[in-house]
C-alpha cells in the first residue's frame, strides 16, 4: 500500500508543479475578471468528475470485494453506460443554461466558454468508471501514466492558448474539453486491455440497484466538497464581483494542492479496507498508521502556509494579491489541516459499507453551508465566507471521526505519543501568524519539522516489526 500510495502522491503531485508554474503568466494575461472565470470553469471540471454519482468509487468496491470476478463482471457494463448518460444530461443542462449563468456573474458573452466545457461532461465522468476498474486491478502505475500528463496538461494547455492564440476563456475551455476526451480514450484503451469486462454490453441488470445505491450516496459525499467550491465561487462572483472570486478562490486552490497526500494514500487505501476479510484489530491497525502519516507529511508543510502566508503569496503572485489574500490562505490551511485528516475516517467509513451516512452527512452540509453562505457574505463578505467555510471543515471532521469509531478504534498508546505531540505543538504555533518577527516562525518551523521526522521514524519501525 505504501508504494501505492507514493505512486499516487507523484500522479497527484506533478500537476501541482505545472499549476505553480503556469498560473502565475496565465492570470497575468487574463486580467482578475477572466481569470475569475477561469476558476470557475475549472471548478465546473473538477466537480464534473464526481457526478458519476459515486459509480467509480462503487464499481472499485464490489470489484475488490469480490472474491470470483465473474460474479461483478456484469457491474462493468451498467456502471459505464450510466456514467455516459449522466455525464451527457449534466453536460445538456450545462449547455442550456449557460447563458444563465454568465448573466448571473455579469457577461452574458461567457456563456461561450460554458458550452465549451459542457462537451467534455460526458467523457470526464464515464472516465471516472474507467479508472474504478483500474484501481481495483490495483494498476496504480497506470492509472498515474496517464494522470501525469493529462493532469499537467489542464494548466499548461489554457496558458498555450494565451500565448499561441489569444486571452480567451472560450478558447482556454475547448483547450480543456479536448484535454478531458483525450484522458478518456487513454483510460479507455487500458481499462479494455487490462480486465477482460465487456464494457459496451450490459450482460444483467443483477446487482446494479445494489451498485447505484452505493454509488449514489458515495457521490452525495465526494460532490460535497467540489459543490459547494463552486457554490462559493457563484456567490461571491454574483453578489461581489469576479475579481473577489480571484482573491478567495486562489489561496483556496493552493491549499486545496495539499490535499494530495490524503488522496494518494486513500486511493490505495479504499480498496484495501473494502477486504471483508479483515477484522476490527487490523482495520484500527491500518487507521492509525494511515492516520500517523498524513500528520506526518502534513503538519510541517500546513504550518508553512500558515505561517509565511503573505511571503509565499508576493513571491508567487506580487505583493497586491498578497495583501489581498494571505489571510485567507491562512484560514484555508488551517481547515486544510482537519479535511487532510478527515480523508481516512471518510475512506474506512465508506469502505466498509456505511456510505449513506457519509452522504447523508455532506447532502445536509451542502444546504446548510449554501444558505448560510448566501446571508454571510451578503453581511461579511469574504470574511464571512471564509467563517463558513472553517466551521463545516472542522464539524465535518469531527463528525467522520466519531462514527469512524464503528468500525475502528483509535489507540493513544506509547506508539502514537510522538503524533499526538506533534499535532498539539502544530496546533500551537499557529497563533505565531500574527507576529512580524521571522526567526519565531522559523523555529517553529524546525521544531514541527523534526518532530515530524521523529514520528515517521516511529512510524516505520512499527511497520518493520509488524513484518517481522
Amino acid at each position: 500500500m505504501i508504494k501505492n500510495s507514493i505512486v499516487n502522491g507523484l500522479g497527484l503531485t506533478v500537476p501541482i508543479l505545472a499549476a505553480i508554474l503556469c498560473i502565475p503568466p496565465l492570470f497575468a494575461a487574463l486580467g482578475e475578471v477572466q481569470a475569475g472565470l477561469l476558476l470557475i470553469i475549472w471548478a465546473i471540471v473538477n466537480s464534473s468528475a464526481l457526478l458519476d454519482f459515486g459509480l467509480g468509487r462503487a464499481l472499485t468496491f464490489h470489484l475488490a470485494k469480490s472474491r470470483n470476478d465473474e460474479a461483478s463482471y456484469h457491474m462493468v457494463g451498467v456502471a459505464f453506460w450510466l456514467a455516459v448518460v449522466i455525464g451527457t444530461g449534466f453536460g445538456a443542462l450545462l449547455f442550456l443554461f449557460s447563458g444563465s449563468v454568465a448573466a448571473h456573474l455579469g457577461d452574458a458573452a461567457n456563456a461561450l466558454a460554458f458550452q465549451a466545457i459542457a462537451w467534455s461532461a460526458p467523457f470526464i465522468i464515464a472516465t471516472s468508471v474507467l479508472r474504478g476498474i483500474l484501481e481495483a486491478k490495483r494498476q496504480f502505475l497506470l492509472i498515474n501514466a496517464i494522470r501525469i500528463p493529462t493532469g499537467t496538461l489542464n494548466f499548461v494547455a489554457p496558458l498555450l492558448v494565451v500565448w499561441l492564440l489569444r486571452p480567451d476563456n472560450e478558447l482556454i475551455a475547448w483547450s480543456l474539453t479536448l484535454g478531458r476526451i483525450l484522458t478518456f480514450f487513454l483510460f479507455l484503451f487500458f481499462a479494455r486491455r487490462s480486465a477482460p469486462y465487456s464494457l459496451w454490453r450490459i450482460k444483467s441488470m443483477s446487482g446494479s440497484a445494489m451498485l447505484v445505491t452505493s454509488g449514489g450516496w458515495m457521490t452525495i459525499s465526494n460532490m460535497a466538497g467540489p459543490a459547494l467550491n463552486l457554490v462559493e465561487r457563484l456567490v461571491i462572483g454574483g453578489q461581489l464581483s469576479l475579481s473577489f472570486v480571484t482573491t478567495y478562490a486562489m489561496p483556496q486552490e493552493i491549499v486545496s494542492r495539499l490535499s494530495i497526500i490524503p488522496n494518494a494514500i486513500s486511493i490505495a487505501l479504499f480498496p484495501e479496507l473494502a477486504n471483508n476479510l479483515l477484522d476490527r484489530t487490523e482495520l484500527s491497525r491500518i487507521y492509525v498508521n494511515c492516520l500517523g502519516a498524513v500528520l506526518v507529511l502534513i503538519a510541517a508543510p500546513t504550518l508553512a502556509i500558515i505561517l509565511f502566508a503573505h511571503e509565499i503569496l508576493t513571491l508567487w503572485m506580487g505583493a497586491s494579491f498578497a495583501e489581498a489574500s494571505s489571510f485567507a490562505l491562512q484560514v484555508f490551511a488551517v481547515g486544510g489541516l482537519a479535511g487532510a485528516l478527515a480523508q481516512i475516517p471518510f475512506v474506512l467509513i465508506q469502505a466498509r459499507g456505511d456510505a449513506k451516512f457519509t452522504g447523508t452527512l455532506h447532502l445536509v452540509e451542502v444546504a446548510v453551508v449554501s444558505l448560510a453562505l448566501v446571508v454571510a457574505v451578503a453581511s461579511w463578505s469574504l470574511a464571512g465566507a471564509l467563517a463558513i467555510w472553517l466551521t463545516r471543515c472542522i464539524l465535518d471532521a469531527a463528525a467522520l471521526f466519531l462514527r469512524a469509531r464503528k468500525f475502528a478504534q483509535l489507540s493513544f498508546g506509547r506508539e502514537s505519543a510522538s503524533k499526538i505531540l506533534l499535532l498539539a505543538v502544530t496546533l500551537a504555533c499557529i497563533p505565531l501568524t500574527w507576529t512580524d518577527s521571522l526567526l519565531p516562525r522559523v523555529a517553529a518551523l524546525v521544531l514541527v519539522t523534526s518532530l515530524s521526522a521523529v514520528s515517521a521514524i516511529a512510524l516505520l519501525r512499527s511497520r518493520t516489526r509488524e513484518s517481522i
